[in-house]
């Protein structure tokens, strides 16, 4: 299973990934995420790497559909991966209905079925084919001009079982955010089940922080995962998985998630032990997030914490 790194923040400045992608590039990591940043442009941040010494693999999980055609999507995905001369990971998301209405004047009739379409004519854009596709009423396409470019892996965020199911036969992987392990194991996953066997590349994104003099559990945890708490889906997503969560009271969500060791707070030794588990339950990429570290303590912070997981991860399995 591999360990990978968030980019923790929204950046104001192109170099302030700089640090993290220098972590991936000196240890063993194996790619830098980011979410959607309102800010400047993920794909403009990552492909700024292109400059730098510390071009390693990178992702977005999630970038979000409603705000570039399918079209723009490939072609900036591709640039990315021009840009830094290594392989890219995008997973595309669905957004919230309020947010996709005041983007695009009306939410997606069908997401599950808007969110299979777009993956797939993202994917198809991307390897040459000129494609006219019908996405809910508008039909898109093109195609993009040849170019060589290191690989391009397109995947789907997911949350619950509709997404992955009806998602599974487009995305290459699927990427979760704040899903406990045995819901990754019980209810995604078979969900995602092509009619072949087969399912996707599985990818969760796991809140943590390293248990250090000073240091709140709870308020990082709320910190880091305290927007989430107080949206419905997600805390229906987590009391399907059997944590007593409520939209209404995320403080209590908060300390919920780290008993729970949804978000885990402890040792790095421990930390990476919870991170290793992940591969029991058909978790293929882990993604260290330490956001509630760097909004609190700020971005050397986090990287120390990062540096010492990873650090003690490859403890646990030597050589990787």
């Amino acid at each position: 299973m591999q360990i990978s790194a968030l980019y923790p923040e929204q950046p104001r400045e192109i170099g302030a990934i700089d640090p993290f992608a220098e972590v991936v590039s000196t240890t063993s990591l194996s790619r830098l995420w980011m979410g959607q940043s309102f800010v400047i442009d993920s794909h403009s941040t990552l492909a700024a790497l292109g400059r730098t010494p510390w071009a390693v693999p990178v992702g977005i999980g999630t970038a979000l559909a409603v705000l570039r055609s399918p079209y723009d999507a490939a072609m900036q995905a591709r640039s990315v991966a021009i840009a830094t001369g290594n392989n890219v990971s995008i997973a595309y998301g669905s957004a919230d209905p309020a947010f996709v209405s005041s983007v695009r004047g009306r939410p997606f009739s069908k997401p599950a079925t808007y969110m299979s379409t777009y993956v797939r004519i993202v994917r198809d854009l991307l390897s040459g084919v000129h494609v006219r596709d019908d996405l809910e009423g508008e039909i898109v396409g093109g195609v993009l001009p040849p170019a060589e470019h290191p690989r391009v892996e397109i995947g789907i965020g997911v949350l619950r079982e509709g997404m992955a199911r009806v998602g599974a036969p487009s995305a290459e992987f699927q990427v979760s955010w704040l899903a406990p392990k045995n819901y990754i194991r019980d209810v995604l996953n078979p969900a995602s089940t092509r009619s072949d066997g087969t399912h996707p590349r599985t990818v969760a994104y796991v809140q943590c922080a390293v248990d250090r003099p000073g240091r709140s559990g709870t308020l990082l945890a709320h910190t880091g995962a305290g927007k989430h708490l107080e949206t419905h889906h997600y805390t229906e997503m987590l009391r399907r998985a059997g944590l007593d969560v409520d939209a209404s009271d995320p403080a209590s969500g908060a300390r919920e998630l780290m008993e729970k060791r949804v978000f885990v707070f402890d040792t790095a030794d421990r930390i990476a032990e919870e991170l290793l588990s992940y591969s029991e339950c058909g978790v293929d990429e882990v993604i260290v997030n330490v956001t509630g570290v760097s909004l609190l303590y700020g971005a050397s912070a986090a990287i120390e914490d990062l540096a010492d997981i990873v650090a003690a991860a490859d403890r646990v399995t030597p050589g990787s």
